[in-house]
């Protein structure tokens, strides 16, 4: 794990599940089958991550409120990434009421994955004041403790930086995705880096931190990552006006979203896609625009929802 290598990780953690028949420890039980959600989520495999982290759940339940906890976290994760946000929410809420019966002020470092994951899909959905809420609880988490903050990439950084570059806080997003390679966070946080570099219209970063990425994505058998490298490159191929290969590669990103299950980022990369072909395929451009609405309005992804019907009303004009 701390090398990267989520692969291997996956694989020991299915071997460790072979186990469960002859545990009785249920705090054993549940950690296996959180530490197999945590391995699948990193790797790519989402709907796996979401049944080992329900297994840990039903384990610890009544049981061990940290377990329980952790598996709550793990499920956050996976069902925002499976675009379950109604789902995740829910969990966070839980893992919220549990944290409330203890007399810490901040939260309890297993389970800041899952606050850092709502603090995303809250500014995704418009909901400014909740966001900042637990933007700022992560923030303080993360301050005080320097040992972790900015000592190397960590698991739960990755989607606060998001957070933080969807609101325009682009140096303080950046400021909270140190980089390691081969390391824990190193493949989430090549993800988000991912993200960002366009934001900022930082194509001549695009080279370098797509092979960095892929690189990283080799290393630790990660599904997901080679994604949102490609993703990365077609943007920047169409922003140099190189549409056909822009196509190429968001619609290689979007096919492979779909296949693991992850529909908001499917569609994001739908959305892209059918931005690159309005100059040149009207048709193919507009339906990909519909197939990426068609996900994002039940979720409530508003400026996503926003910039798809522009494009549509432009399109059907």
């Amino acid at each position: 794990m701390h090398g990267g290598r989520y692969g291997e990780m996956y694989g020991a953690s299915l071997r460790r599940k072979e186990l469960i028949p002859r545990l009785t420890d249920l705090r054993e039980i549940a950690d296996t089958h959180a530490m197999a959600a945590w391995s699948a989520q990193h790797v790519g495999r989402y709907r796996e991550a979401e049944l080992h982290a329900t297994a840990g759940i039903e384990h610890a339940r009544g049981s061990d409120a940290g377990a329980y906890m952790h598996g709550l976290t793990w499920r956050v994760a996976s069902r925002f990434m499976l675009a379950d946000w109604d789902g995740a929410l829910a969990d966070q809420a839980e893992i919220e009421r549990v944290a409330a019966l203890d007399a810490r002020e901040l939260p309890a470092s297993f389970s800041m994955r899952a606050y850092t994951t709502s603090a995303l899909c809250h500014q995704l959905r418009g909901d400014d004041e909740r966001a900042e809420r637990y933007i700022d609880v992560s923030l303080r988490y993360f301050e005080q403790r320097p040992q972790l903050y900015g000592a190397g990439p960590t698991i739960a950084t990755p989607p606060l930086a998001l957070a933080l570059a969807h609101r325009g806080r682009y140096d303080e997003a950046l400021a909270v995705l140190p980089l390691a390679p081969r390391s824990g966070g190193a493949g989430l946080t090549y993800q988000v880096l991912c993200e960002v570099a366009p934001a900022r219209d930082a194509w001549d970063e695009t080279a370098a931190l797509a092979a960095a990425a892929r690189s990283e994505a080799a290393a630790g058998e990660l599904l997901a990552l080679p994604l949102f490298v490609d993703r990365l490159e077609g943007r920047a191929a169409a922003a140099a006006g190189n549409l056909e290969q822009a196509a190429v590669l968001l619609r290689r990103s979007a096919g492979g979203f779909a296949a693991l299950g992850a529909r908001w980022e499917e569609a994001w990369s739908r959305l892209l896609l059918g931005e690159a072909l309005l100059p040149v395929q009207r048709g193919s451009a507009e339906r990909e625009l519909a197939a990426a609405l068609a996900t994002f309005e039940p979720l409530g992804s508003v400026r996503e929802v926003e910039r798809a019907r522009a494009h549509l009303e432009g399109v059907s004009v």
